[in-house]
């Protein structure tokens, strides 16, 4: 009722539980308060890239506030709505930008090397945890709070993304990648590593923004009216404000997504009503940005059966990576893993690559057979050249060691390959004298079947490369939010095009040059 938003409006705009330095923190004052008349946050990538979009410096109060008084775009709406965004908005508006500002603030500390101000670099750190939990959690972490940290435990057993060996209990992952990076850059402001604290700025927003992203994809479904489990009023209200909270990144990944998102999502911009374009077409366009966030499809994963651990509703199922989606920021795992499909992948070529090898020793050992089987009458025949079977063996031997080295640098697989090197000290064996033609000459069949045999090897070695850089920008990208972010180090497609042209003329002139020698 209308004492209750009173109620929510005093504590949003007064405060009284929780002191500083000098006076009362109020949630009102974390997107109000200005610095020589202007904003405190300004001058912050992401809170730049928000205030932009919205076209307001102070948008998260304008939202707050109007959400809570029932003003502005939010005149008329229902009740239940209402309530989602007074509270939503001071949470994932407000706090949650004002975690950011903390961190910010504390490399700035850094930089400035007056680490004693704010009570020190690490201070202001420890404070950004502190607003990103709350202080309802406890040190055990027990998911009674307000604030981000609670949120991420909410979303986590409903999208699989929990710690535990059911994916579904447990800490959820993004909070536990998150502790450890305010860890890792606690450590590195008391070192006075300030550039290095930045970069962990970088891994720890799209861990932040992940339970927001979550948020929004539930309410997709949840909101449609179409969806046999749509919500109605309060369903409208938490995707409105679990949208207005991921927006401008979603926009500045992507235009469009961005356009559709608010033109689904946004209230008074929904004038086709609430998930106009359907739950799943809303869902794949904001799956187009997860790389630009800095995420993962594995990440988000997906929105789940109640109760089900393994079984998603229908049209809300995890997305799949494309090759070379940056891998998730943060990772606590070991980044020089690959992925299960570049493992397969690159199996596959190894077998390949051992089975033409092998092919060609059979069709050398054919031919040997055909210019070896001469009729045995010197007497008709004159004498030829006599060949040395160990001197055609020790020449192919080489170049059998020349190829298998090649091999090595292309696959990393000399052990494979060694095994079937027994196969070589055949090549050239038991060639009868008496042979009248030319024993360089091959019949067209088997010069046929050796060059498809060089084609495939090539092609296989061309095919190793593109994985390789498939890998490379899975495991090399930061996220590729530029507006926002520092620019990241890009790599010249035409440099690599050269590399590899050159890697491919040189692998070709050894394949010819063995077959010559052949």
């Amino acid at each position: 009722d209308a004492e209750d938003f009173d109620c929510a409006v005093d504590a949003y705009t007064a405060g009284g539980n929780s002191q500083k330095t000098a006076g009362t923190r109020t949630i009102q004052g974390f997107s109000t308060d200005v610095v020589d008349g202007n904003p405190k946050l300004q001058g912050e990538p992401l809170f730049d890239m928000y205030a932009a979009y919205y076209e307001d410096d102070f948008y998260a109060d304008t939202f707050t506030l109007g959400a809570c008084e029932g003003t502005g775009d939010f005149a008329g709406i229902d009740t239940p709505a209402r309530i989602e965004l007074c509270i939503k908005n001071a949470a994932y508006l407000n706090t949650w930008m004002y975690v950011v500002h903390e961190l910010e603030d504390a490399v700035g500390d850094c930089l400035n090397g007056d680490l004693t101000d704010n009570d020190g670099g690490p201070h202001a750190w420890d404070e950004g945890w502190a607003f990103w939990a709350g202080s309802l959690e406890g040190e055990a972490g027990t998911s009674s709070g307000q604030l981000g940290y609670t949120l991420a435990q909410k979303r986590c057993p409903q999208f699989g993304t929990c710690t535990g060996e059911s994916n579904v209990e447990g800490t959820a992952v993004a909070n536990a990648k998150l502790l450890s990076l305010f860890n890792t850059g606690k450590s590195l402001l008391q070192s006075g590593d300030c550039a290095e604290t930045a970069d962990v700025i970088l891994d720890i927003v799209p861990q932040m923004t992940l339970p927001l992203l979550q948020g929004a994809i539930r309410y997709f479904y949840l909101a449609d009216p179409t969806s046999p489990d749509y919500g109605g009023a309060k369903a409208e209200g938490e995707l409105w404000a679990f949208a207005l909270a991921i927006l401008p990144q979603v926009a500045q990944c992507d235009a469009t997504a961005g356009a559709m998102l608010r033109d689904n999502a946004i209230g008074p911009l929904a004038t086709g009503g609430y998930m106009q374009d359907g739950y799943r077409k809303v869902k794949e366009a904001v799956e187009g940005t997860y790389d630009c966030l800095g995420l993962t499809c594995a990440d988000v994963g997906g929105y789940l059966e109640s109760g089900s651990t393994k079984v998603y509703v229908t049209g809300m199922e995890p997305c799949v990576d494309s090759f070379g989606a940056s891998s998730s920021s943060g990772d606590s795992g070991n980044d020089d893993d690959l992925p299960p499909w570049v493992a397969a992948t690159i199996s596959l070529l190894v077998i390949l690559l051992l089975l033409a090898l092998i092919m060609l020793c059979l069709v050398r050992n054919a031919v040997v057979g055909a210019f070896g089987a001469k009729p045995a009458n010197a007497a008709a025949w004159g004498a030829v050249k006599d060949k040395s079977l160990a001197a055609g063996a020790d020449v192919f031997s080489e170049e059998a060691k020349s190829v298998d080295a090649r091999s090595d640098d292309a696959l990393t697989a000399s052990e494979k390959l060694r095994r079937h090197a027994p196969c070589f000290s055949t090549f050239g064996a038991n060639s009868s004298s008496g042979d009248s033609g030319n024993d360089d000459d091959l019949p067209p069949w088997v010069a046929a079947t050796i060059s498809l045999l060089v084609i495939l090897l090539l092609l296989a070695l061309i095919m190793l490369c593109l994985v390789r850089n498939a890998v490379v920008g899975a495991f090399g990208a930061k996220p590729a939010n530029a507006a926002a972010w520092a620019a990241v180090k890009e790599k010249s497609l035409a440099e690599r095009a050269d590399v590899f042209s050159e890697e491919a003329k040189s692998v070709d002139a050894r394949s010819e040059d063995a077959l010559n020698r052949l």
